[in-house]
């Protein structure tokens, strides 16, 4: 399943809810929401491959951290469109 599809339900998903409220509440989360691998992508065809300045790092989140800050952004608009 791709992960697109996974996201765009998760935010409707009592379990996931739970899991990241109780995350939040207790200030604990995993490790593996915390680390991130970083990509070096070439900036344009043009320029000198040998030299490490025409290269630029994209960090690649973890998964689960996407989720956490879709559900939590998701929260968040929830309780302020419900405050005003």
């Amino acid at each position: 399943m791709p992960n697109v599809l996974i996201k765009s339900t998760l935010p409707k998903s009592g379990p996931n809810n739970a899991l990241i409220n109780k995350s939040l509440s207790t200030r604990l989360f995993p490790e593996s929401y915390k680390s991130t691998m970083a990509r070096l992508l070439f900036k344009k065809s043009t320029l000198d491959a040998e030299l490490p300045n025409n290269y630029r790092q994209v960090p690649n989140f973890c998964f689960a951290l996407k989720v956490l800050k879709k559900l939590v952004v998701s929260q968040l608009n929830r309780y302020i469109a419900g405050t005003m």
